[in-house]
């Protein structure tokens, strides 16, 4: 073998790894020397030289080349039956690039190499630098091969993965919607009632804070059926699997069956969500109810709401004597937003303005405020989660009338036990 030594050495380009394995089969102990030195002096430390072809496929399996130079013409074998010997032993999808070194220049032995797997060829004699950027080359595009391997390996995971996912939550939506409609079947047949999977509820009272008098009754869905679950969790799933609006009106319909349980002055209060108020069906029911005594509270199951779209049904709704409430007020800009374009008739004041409130200024002014605010347009504002008598006791300083929570009544069948709620006293100082 004949090298010209050129102007100097090359260094290996950034991208290429001089750790690289690189296997070295000629059958000349002088070129392997000379290829050893040149790869040395350029920062190549992890190369295995070999002179027996005989052992060149066992050493190559043994020691993992990323790059193999290989002499053409040796003793048999010779480095076409090398590569011949090779090509079964590189995993599909790998890159094992064979860098082929001749002083046979026909276009036949050329053709010949690189259909066999060779990826380039030098030609003797050869200079140093061309040789270094020819194998600083073919280990870039290993490199580079690896990596697009690695990449799509990662790839098709997260792709498996993801499909994994949405068959789950196929899966599930089925499920749950095969749940669903089984308590929706079971809510049109009174014998299934026994079984436990029809939708029942429970009233919690709405309260005169100064009196005790009962005027209203907020209505909550409750399942008993498995698996165990809060009513929240019922209908949000029945919405995402396109049962939500079924789902509030059987709800609204089994509530409105406590309507003769209560004091006959007094309302009760149901759930909707938005989709629900949009939809002609709650009309045509509320239409067979004594809407009077109707209050609908606005839920929301939709993450955005356009709550200008609802200003129609809600005066349709009105026109039969419905009346609108909305929840969380003082919780964030949603519940303002309500507030602001529906003009409800009933405001419920948030869990989070009510505790702590006798201690905290902020609060009582805040809450001060809502409730002049209420009085101003016509609603009433009502205290949501009353949990102590602390609590109550300050609802009452700051001259709100109207509350529920725990404290004042737990949710329960009807008719109301008076055993059971909180009995307050007209004009009491302190809740009895």
């Amino acid at each position: 073998m004949t090298i010209s030594p050129g102007p100097g050495p090359v260094a290996p380009d950034a991208t290429a790894t001089t750790n690289a394995r690189i296997l070295i089969v000629d059958d000349e102990e002088t070129n392997l020397l000379v290829l050893r030195t040149m790869l040395e002096r350029a920062g190549y430390t992890n190369i295995l030289t070999l002179s027996e072809s005989s052992s060149a496929v066992e050493r190559f399996v043994a020691f993992e080349p990323d790059l193999v130079l290989l002499d053409l013409h040796m003793p048999p074998p010779d480095g076409f039956e090398i590569m011949a010997q090779l090509e079964p032993l590189i995993p599909a999808g790998s890159y094992v690039p064979i860098l082929v070194l001749t002083a046979d220049v026909t276009d036949s032995t050329r053709e010949r190499a690189l259909a066999m797997g060779a990826r380039d060829f030098l030609t003797k004699p050869f200079r140093y630098n061309e040789l270094l950027l020819r194998l600083n080359n073919l280990l870039e595009t290993r490199a580079l091969h690896s990596r697009l391997h690695r990449d799509k390996a990662i790839l098709e995971a997260r792709m498996r993965e993801q499909e994994a996912t949405e068959r789950a939550n196929a899966e599930r939506r089925r499920t749950a919607s095969r749940r669903i409609e089984a308590v929706l079947a079971a809510d049109q047949t009174p014998a299934a009632h026994e079984g436990g999977v029809r939708l029942t509820m429970v009233y919690q009272p709405i309260m005169d804070l100064l009196t005790g008098q009962v005027l209203g009754a907020e209505a909550l869905a409750r399942f008993g059926t498995e698996p165990q679950r809060s009513p929240a969790q019922w209908f949000t799933e029945a919405a995402e699997v396109g049962l939500g609006i079924q789902l509030e009106l059987a709800a609204i319909r089994r509530a409105a069956e406590g309507l003769s349980l209560l004091p006959p002055n007094a309302y009760l209060a149901a759930n909707a969500s938005a989709e629900t108020l949009r939809s002609p069906a709650l009309l045509d029911l509320v239409a067979t109810l004594p809407g009077r005594r109707l209050v609908l509270e606005l839920t929301e199951h939709e993450r955005s709401v356009d709550h200008s779209t609802l200003v129609a049904p809600v005066e349709r709704l009105r026109r039969l004597g419905v009346r609108l409430a909305v929840d969380d007020a003082g919780a964030g800009f949603a519940s303002l937003q309500q507030i602001l374009v529906l003009n409800p008739d009933i405001i419920k004041l948030d869990r989070s303005f009510i505790e702590g409130v006798a201690d905290d200024p902020v609060r009582r002014a805040l809450t001060t405020a809502l409730l002049s605010f209420t009085e101003q347009i016509g609603a009433v504002l009502v205290a949501e989660g009353i949990a102590t008598p602390q609590e109550l006791l300050a609802m009452r300083e700051l001259g709100l009338r109207h509350g529920q929570g725990r404290f004042l009544g737990e949710p329960q069948a009807l008719p109301f036990d008076p055993d059971r709620l909180a009995h307050l006293g007209e004009g009491s100082g302190s809740p009895g």
